[in-house]
C-alpha cells in the first residue's frame, strides 16, 4: 500500500520535522541535508537563510481546520530550552509559528525522536496509530516514528534519493507537504 492509497487510521496528530520539512535553506532547498547551514561559517545568520517549504503554510492551516494537531518534532544538538527557542525563532521567521500547536525538540541521537514521540503520545493520550510523522530523513524521522508504532511519510529529496532506492521505500515517499491532505 502506497501513500496515495491512504493511511491506516484517521489521524489526530501529525508530527513534522523542522529542517528540510517545514523549512529549508533558500540556497539549497532539498538538494543537500539542511543542517549544512548551521555548520557553514560563511553563513552569518542561519535563521535568516531559512524559508518555508512549498505549501507548508497552507497545509498546516488545512490540517488545523480539520482539528488535527500539528506538532513540530525536531532534533537539535542544543540544550532543550535553547533548542526550543531556536526552533520557535525559525518557525516565526518563516511565518508558521501560529500554525503549530506544539513544539518539541529531541536529543541528537537516532532514537531521540522515537522517545519524544512516544512520550508526547502518552502525555496526550493518543494511540500511535492515530499519529503520523512527516520528515525528510528516513532514519531519523521515519524509522524513529515506526519504532514506536507511528506511520511515517518521507519527503522526496535529492539527499535521500539513494536511501529511498536502497530501501525500496517509494511507497512512503511524498513530493510535498500538501500531498498528505488527500491521504487523511
Amino acid at each position: 500500500m502506497g501513500p496515495l492509497e491512504g493511511l491506516k487510521k484517521p489521524k489526530e496528530v501529525i508530527f513534522f520535522d523542522g529542517d528540510g520539512t517545514l523549512w529549508y535553506p533558500r540556497t539549497s532547498l532539498r538538494t543537500r541535508k539542511p543542517h549544512w547551514v548551521y555548520l557553514d561559517e560563511t553563513v552569518a545568520d542561519p535563521i535568516a537563510e531559512m524559508v518555508a517549504t512549498p505549501k507548508a503554510e497552507a497545509t498546516l492551516r488545512q490540517l488545523g481546520e480539520r482539528g488535527i494537531r500539528r506538532v513540530l518534532m525536531s532534533t537539535s544538538p542544543l540544550e532543550e530550552e535553547e533548542a526550543l527557542a531556536h526552533r520557535r525563532a525559525i518557525a516565526e521567521h518563516v511565518g508558521i509559528l501560529d500554525l503549530l500547536d506544539d513544539i518539541n525538540v529531541a536529543p541528537e541521537v537516532v532514537n531521540g525522536k522515537a522517545q519524544r514521540i512516544a512520550a508526547w503520545l502518552l502525555r496526550h493520550n493518543v494511540a500511535p496509530e492515530r499519529a503520523l510523522m512527516v520528515g525528510d530523513t528516513y532514519q531519523w524521522d521515519i524509522v524513529a516514528a515506526n519504532s514506536v508504532g507511528v506511520e511515517g511519510l518521507l519527503l522526496d529529496s535529492e539527499h535521500e534519493a539513494e536511501v529511498i532506492r536502497q530501501n525500496g521505500i517509494t511507497d512512503m515517499v511524498i513530493g510535498e507537504l500538501s500531498d498528505i491532505v488527500p491521504l487523511l
